[in-house]
């Protein structure tokens, strides 16, 4: 038997979490996370909530999120470790001078350049994507988050897109502003955001279904050079 900890839900559910030292003594509890509802924030940051509010060591930390996380879900590859020979799975930040246990008790979501999962990339900053070969990076699509911009391994366009059809403004995740990417030639545009679009997006698409010439106001206004940017960012 184990235990996932997770004392940010623990503290907001009961006002109080097992102790530090019960955790310590057992090596079959490793650190998840809860229901937003409960619990809010990620992995990294309830790790810095608990090295701040409940004083835990940062090598106690990390062992809850590598190896101990390894061996409570019975994970037999090597997983939570960096050895040669088992599988390459883990994620790269700037150096901080300081131990990757200490990194990882400081760092945030915005701090990831890399995650590598079983020896592929699967998020990447566009900074350590220019020193990749294109064929590493072959199924990666850009996504800005807080007006950051990463590429993700996943359909995340197409999930955009879907997304504001349905709501008719780009979605938020865990209080982070979700959007497209504004490209390499859209600087000089004002990218459109829903609130800028002069009817909802269905009504819009279904005018363009029936052949009805209807371009929103605020693209008609740009230059012509920028029309086809901010089409392909509205949908």
């Amino acid at each position: 038997m184990g235990l996932i900890w997770c004392p940010v839900s623990n503290l907001f559910n009961l006002g109080r979490t097992l102790s530090l030292d019960h955790i310590q003594c057992h090596s079959s509890v490793a650190l998840g996370t809860d229901s937003p509802l409960t619990a809010e924030g990620d992995l990294l940051d309830h790790i810095r909530f608990i090295a701040r509010e409940l004083q835990a060591q940062p090598a106690l930390l990390y062992e809850l999120v590598t190896t101990r996380a390894a061996h409570l879900l019975r994970l037999k590859r090597g997983e939570g470790s960096l050895r040669s020979g088992h599988v390459a799975s883990f994620i790269a930040v700037r150096d901080r001078n300081r131990s990757p246990a200490e990194t990882l008790t400081q760092i945030s979501w915005e701090d990831i350049e890399l995650v590598i999962e079983s020896g592929r990339i699967v998020l990447s900053s566009m900074e350590m994507a220019a020193r990749f070969p294109a064929e590493l990076l072959e199924g990666l699509e850009s996504i800005r988050i807080n007006n950051i911009e990463r590429l993700i391994r996943a359909p995340v366009q197409m999930m955009l897109r879907e997304t504001f059809k349905g709501l008719g403004f780009w979605p938020d995740l865990s209080g982070r502003k979700l959007g497209p990417s504004l490209g390499p030639h859209t600087n000089p545009c004002r990218l459109l955001q829903p609130s800028d679009m002069p009817m909802p997006w269905c009504t819009a698409q279904q005018e363009k279904d029936q052949n009805i010439e209807a371009e929103p106001a605020e693209i008609a206004g740009l230059p012509e050079d920028c029309h086809g940017n901010v089409t392909s960012l509205v949908f």
